[in-house]
């Protein structure tokens, strides 16, 4: 995926370097730059970000709430969360709900739970009757490892999380099992292949 994005950046430069303005050949637009900033953000690409929104203006490209959505998120997925909050506070537009949202996505991301709390709050001002915000504002709470609170969400607004599934190929065979799904462990073999990919999930987070 961070190959993916790094050839989209690269595409977008290459576009640029052959745009004709005049006749308007291989000029980026708007959904362009949605594209190319939104691959900065996954890349953590945080000078290049900078450079490609504040290039917007050489292509007569206004700034739409999803481009400063794409910018916030490029500044806060990398950790500069004081930066964002600048970017948010200094936008000349009123912030939306995908600027909050990129906000909310990144604390998630870096179990910010302080501030996510502050981007719940705006967010359920600017879409109360969006049911998925309580869900999200709940994950980031689980994420931080406040279980209680998370949990607490869920009972308060009434909403009943789906149960989750896993899949496993065993012998060109797709298995589906859930949580506490004993059934799926008759398979001696495929107790010892999820036992295995188990311990290798466990220990590569915590290198």
């Amino acid at each position: 995926m961070h190959g993916l994005n790094l050839e989209a950046i690269a595409l977008f430069d290459q576009m640029t370097q052959s745009a004709c303005v005049v006749s308007g050949k291989h000029v980026p637009n708007s959904i362009t730059f949605i594209s190319v900033l939104s691959a900065c953000s996954h890349s953590g690409m945080v000078e290049e970000g900078r450079r490609i929104f504040n290039s917007m203006k050489d292509y007569a490209v206004s700034s739409i709430e999803e481009h400063y959505a794409c910018m916030i998120g490029v500044l806060a997925k990398a950790g500069q969360f004081d930066a964002a909050l600048s970017f948010l506070s200094d936008m000349p537009i009123k912030p939306g709900p995908n600027d909050w949202g990129a906000l909310s996505s990144a604390c998630r991301f870096h179990k910010r739970v302080d501030l996510a709390e502050e981007t719940a709050k705006m967010l359920s001002l600017l879409k109360p009757n969006d049911i998925s915000l309580h869900a999200s504002s709940s994950n980031i709470y689980v994420d931080g490892r406040m279980w209680e609170i998370g949990e607490m969400i869920i009972a308060e607004e009434g909403l009943k999380k789906s149960l989750g599934f896993s899949l496993i190929e065993v012998n060109n065979k797709l298995c589906v099992f859930n949580f506490g799904d004993t059934l799926a462990f008759k398979s001696t073999y495929m107790r010892h292949t999820w036992n295995s990919l188990s311990r290798e999930m466990r220990e590569n987070v915590f290198l």
